[in-house]
C-alpha cells in the first residue's frame, strides 16, 4: 500500500513541478535583434531578408521583447544555457504548421516544447504583454506566469483530475486497512482471552478426573437440572391462565361445578373483557388447591392456542375498568415457582418505591409485563367515587 502511495505522490510531483526551472518559456516578438536570427535562416529569399531587416529595427511597442533578452532571462533564472531548440532553430507552429519566425509573436509550451503563434492560440496582445512584463529577468526570481498550449492544458487537467480521484481512493483504502488492522488486533486479544479460559477449563477438567473438584461438579449438575426443569414447566404453562376471585359454584357434583365454572368464565370474558372464549377453545380447567370454607380458590384454564391467550391479555384493560360483578376479578399467568419468587421480589420493590415517593397519595407503583420481562411502572391512583 505504501509503495502505491509513493508512486502516486511521485507522479503528482512530476506533473506539478514547473518545467521553467530547467527550460523557461522563450517568447518571440516583433522587433527582434539580428543576433537572434539563426544562421540556418540564410536560405530565406532576399526579399524575405529585406522584410526581416526592416522588422529587426527597434520597436516602440513597450510589450515587445527579443529572443536574446529571453535567453538572458533564462540564464539568470536557471544559470545555464537554454535547451529549447526552438529558440535557435526554425520551428513550425504547433497549430498552423507554419514556421515561427523571429519577428512573430510566439510562445513555447512548457510541456510539449512546441512553438505556437500567439494568434493561433488566441492569446490576446494584452495578455502576451503581461506575460512578457511579469517574466522579465530579475536576479534570483523564478518565472511568475506559466503557459501551456490548449492540447496540453486539457490533457494535464484530465490527468490531474484522475490522479486526484485515485489519490482519494487510496486514502479511503488506507483508512479501511487501518480499521481492519484494529479489528484484527481486537480479535487477537479476544482469541488470547479465549485461550486462557479454555486452558482454565481444561485444568479444571483434568483436576476433576483426578478426583478433585467433585463438589463443584455436583453443584453444576444440580443447577443444570434445575434449569432444565424450569424450562419444561414454562413450556407446559405457556397457554395457561389463572383467574382469581371468581366465585365458586355451590352444591352439585364435580362435573356440574366444572361446567358452571366454564360458563362463568365464558361470561367473564364476553362481558368483562369484551372478548369471548368459547368452550371448544379450552383444553382443560380446574380449581387449584384444597377447598376450604369461605375461601375462593384460583381457577386454572388451559387454552388451545397461545395467540388466543395473547388477545385475552390485551383485553384485560376492559376488565380492570369494569364496575360491578367483575371489578374484583383478576386474570394472570400460570407462573412457575421461580417466576413466583421473581414476581414477589418485584412487588416488594414496587412497595419500597411507593414508600419513597413524595407524591405517593396520588401515584402508585405496579408490576407489569410478561413473567420473563417484569417491570415496575408508576401510575396515577384511581380516585374512589364518593
Amino acid at each position: 500500500m505504501s509503495s502505491v502511495k509513493k508512486a502516486a505522490a511521485s507522479a503528482i510531483r512530476t506533473i506539478t513541478r514547473s518545467p521553467r526551472k530547467e527550460n523557461p518559456v522563450v517568447m518571440r516578438a516583433e522587433g527582434t535583434t539580428p543576433d537572434a536570427i539563426p544562421s540556418d535562416w540564410s536560405a530565406i529569399p532576399a526579399s524575405e531578408e529585406e522584410k526581416q531587416s526592416v522588422s529587426r529595427q527597434p520597436s516602440t511597442q513597450s510589450f515587445v521583447t527579443t529572443v536574446s533578452e529571453s535567453k538572458s532571462a533564462e540564464n539568470q533564472v536557471t544559470g545555464s544555457k537554454s535547451s529549447t531548440s526552438a529558440a535557435s532553430e526554425p520551428s513550425p507552429c504547433g497549430r498552423c504548421r507554419k514556421l515561427v519566425k523571429g519577428g512573430d509573436m510566439a510562445l513555447e509550451c512548457e510541456i510539449c516544447r512546441q512553438w505556437f503563434h500567439a494568434k493561433c492560440e488566441e492569446v490576446p496582445k494584452q495578455q502576451y504583454k503581461l506575460m512578457l512584463e511579469m517574466n522579465k529577468p530579475q536576479q534570483g526570481r523564478k518565472l511568475v506566469l506559466h503557459w501551456y498550449c490548449a492540447t496540453c492544458n486539457c490533457s494535464t487537467v484530465d490527468f490531474m483530475t484522475g490522479l486526484s480521484i485515485q489519490q482519494g481512493r487510496l486514502d479511503t483504502i488506507e483508512r479501511r486497512v487501518e480499521v481492519v488492522e484494529s479489528d484484527v488486533k481486537a480479535v487477537k486479544e479476544d482469541v488470547e482471552d479465549l485461550k486462557g479460559r479454555v486452558n482454565k477449563i481444561e485444568d479444571h477438567r483434568t483436576s476433576s478426573e483426578n478426583g478433585e473438584g467433585g463438589e463443584l461438579n455436583e453443584i453444576i449438575r444440580k443447577k443444570l437440572k434445575e434449569h432444565e426443569e424450569e424450562q419444561r414447566q414454562k413450556k407446559e404453562r405457556v397457554n395457561n391462565i389463572i383467574v382469581f376471585n371468581m366465585p365458586e359454584p355451590e352444591g352439585g357434583s364435580p362435573e356440574d361445578k366444572k361446567s358452571k365454572d366454564i360458563d362463568a368464565f365464558n361470561k367473564l370474558t364476553k362481558e368483562g373483557c369484551k372478548m369471548e372464549v368459547k368452550k371448544n377453545e379450552i383444553v382443560k380447567c380446574y380449581r387449584l388447591g384444597k377447598q376450604e370454607y369461605n375461601k375462593t380458590r384460583p381457577f386454572l384454564v388451559q387454552l388451545k392456542e397461545e395467540e388466543k391467550k395473547k388477545k385475552l391479555f390485551l383485553s384485560l384493560q376492559n376488565l380492570r375498568a369494569h364496575k360491578g360483578r367483575y371489578e374484583n376479578i383478576r386474570i394472570g399467568n400460570d407462573l412457575t415457582q421461580t417466576q413466583r419468587e421473581e414476581h414477589k421480589a418485584k412487588v416488594e420493590e414496587a412497595k419500597a418505591k411507593d414508600a419513597e415517593d413524595a407524591d405517593s397519595e396520588n401515584f402508585i407503583h405496579l408490576v407489569r409485563g410478561p413473567p420473563d420481562n417484569l417491570r415496575i411502572v408508576r401510575k396515577k391512583r384511581e380516585k374512589k367515587s364518593q
